[in-house]
């Protein structure tokens, strides 16, 4: 309901109908890095507040094919239809690129919030950690999301603010 964008609910009955129609097709799911500390920090309002404009930062960044969904607090999910992982990589590049350069907090917010130079510091731009499936490998629906949480996980370990490809994690763990 805060970022008026589709929800975990429609992701599940989405996702296996493009499974099953798109020959190629990629999932991206991105984790705003360290929300927690936005909450603790600015309070549950300015989460919603900044979830709304992280949406309205995805939407503005995505092709007019993508379906962008959020599954849970901070969590979002990018289904690319006719999209290889390679080209999902990128196009979700260009996604936390603008995500990570976009002002969330502006000074007139600081002041009215009357927070300290430190606690500025602590939360001046937003990061988000990628992972990102596709088709080419996988057996089911569940089994594309799976390796898309597996790349995100990925992602998370490597620093955060990255874009992590399974085949490319798959790839590292093997070789």
């Amino acid at each position: 309901e805060i970022t008026g964008i589709y929800n975990r609910a429609f992701f599940q009955k989405r996702l296996p109908e493009l499974y099953r129609s798109e020959k190629e097709l990629s999932l991206v799911l991105l984790d705003v890095d360290f929300f927690q500390r936005i909450n603790e920090i600015y309070g549950e309002h300015t989460g919603d507040y900044v979830l709304m404009k992280l949406a309205n930062t995805i939407l503005q960044h995505t092709r007019i094919s993508d379906v962008v969904f959020r599954l849970e607090k901070n969590t979002f999910a990018i289904l690319m239809p006719a999209t290889s992982e390679t080209t999902a990589f990128y196009e979700a590049e260009r996604i936390r690129s603008a995500i990570s350069t976009t002002q969330f907090f502006d000074q007139d917010f600081f002041e009215l919030k009357r927070i300290s130079h430190q606690r500025k510091q602590e939360i001046k731009h937003l990061t988000v950690s990628i992972g990102i499936a596709s088709n080419e490998e996988t057996n089911s629906a569940s089994e594309l999301v799976h390796h898309a949480e597996v790349a995100l996980d990925s992602a998370k370990k490597q620093g955060r603010n990255v874009t992590v490809k399974f085949s490319e994690h798959a790839s590292s763990e093997h070789g």
